[in-house]
C-alpha cells in the first residue's frame, strides 16, 4: 500500500500543472480579463505557497517532530518501532497540513478581492485568531511546546502577511470601483 500511495501522490504532483491548466482553461471563457488575471495569479501563487509550506515542513518542522517522537522513549525499556507505512502517512499528513496552512495569504487575498473578507475584520479579531492559531498548532503537532511554537510562529507570520495583503487588495479594489463609477 505504501508503494501505491507514494505512486499516486507522485502521479498527482507530476500531472498537477496539466490539471491546473485544464481547470483554468475551463473557467477562463466565462471570466472577465481582470478575473482571469486574478484566477491565474491565485493558482500560481497558491502552488508556490503550497510548495513553500511543504519545504518548510520538510526542512524545519519534521526534524524537530521526529526528534521528539523518537526520543520520547529514551530512558525506558520501550523501543521505537516505526513502520514505513506510518512514517509515510505521518509525512504526508504534515506536508498537506503545512501546504494548506501556507495557502492562508492566497485565500485571504482572493476572499478580499471577492468582497467576502475585509482587512478591518481580520485586524479587529487578531487577538482571538492568535489563540485559534496556537490551538490549531497544538492539535497538529506532537505534545511538546517547542513543536507547537515552531508551527504557530509561521502561521502568525502568514496571518500578518494576510492582513497586509488584504489591505493592499482592498485599496486596489476601492480604486477600481471608483474608476468604474467615474
Amino acid at each position: 500500500m505504501v508503494q501505491l500511495s507514494v505512486a499516486a501522490i507522485g502521479g498527482l504532483v507530476i500531472c498537477s500543472p496539466v490539471l491546473l491548466y485544464e481547470v483554468y482553461a475551463f473557467c477562463a471563457p466565462g471570466l472577465k480579463r481582470t478575473e482571469r488575471l486574478t484566477f491565474a495569479l491565485a493558482v500560481g501563487f497558491g502552488v508556490v505557497c503550497f510548495c513553500v509550506g511543504v519545504l518548510f515542513a520538510y526542512k524545519v518542522t519534521v526534524p524537530f517532530m521526529l526528534y521528539f517522537l523518537i526520543n520520547l522513549s529514551v530512558g525506558t525499556d520501550v523501543t521505537s518501532a516505526i513502520s514505513i507505512e506510518s512514517y509515510v502517512n505521518f509525512l504526508l499528513t504534515v506536508f498537506v497540513i503545512f501546504g494548506a496552512v501556507f495557502e492562508l495569504p492566497v485565500l485571504s487575498v482572493v476572499l478580499t478581492r471577492l468582497g467576502a473578507l475585509r482587512p478591518e475584520w481580520l485586524a479587529k479579531s487578531r487577538k482571538v485568531l492568535v489563540v485559534v492559531i496556537f490551538f490549531v498548532a497544538a492539535l497538529i503537532t506532537p505534545p511538546d511546546i517547542l513543536s507547537q511554537i515552531m508551527v504557530a510562529l509561521p502561521m502568525l507570520a502568514l496571518f500578518e502577511l494576510s492582513i497586509f495583503l488584504c489591505r493592499l487588495t482592498a485599496k486596489g479594489r476601492k480604486g477600481q470601483t471608483a474608476d468604474q463609477a467615474g
